[in-house]
């Protein structure tokens, strides 16, 4: 029996589950530290189920990187305007 398709909202969970705990990986070992392979054992899955959810370890590396700006921004309680020659204003 062929599995119901996931919704919407439940896609977009699970792609910011796999960012969250992409973000947590590099907080502890940095950019270098971070592998599919880690990424998907501290999730509980295969690395290629990681794949379901973004093209590439390109994609993830680049939608993390949207997201650690306000993370920064909130540890260290001031406005970080750029994060490698990036616009974040």
């Amino acid at each position: 029996m062929p599995r119901t398709p996931r919704k919407p909202e439940e896609i977009e969970e699970e792609k910011q589950r796999i960012l969250d705990e992409a973000l947590n990986i590099i907080a502890e070992s940095g950019y270098s530290g971070l592998t599919m392979r880690g990424l998907g054992q501290r999730l509980g899955m295969a690395a290629k189920t990681i794949y379901n959810y973004f093209q590439n370890k390109d994609e993830v590396r680049s939608m993390k990187d949207g997201r650690i700006i306000p993370r920064i921004s909130t540890w260290t309680g001031r406005t970080v305007m750029s994060w490698s020659g990036m616009d974040c204003t």
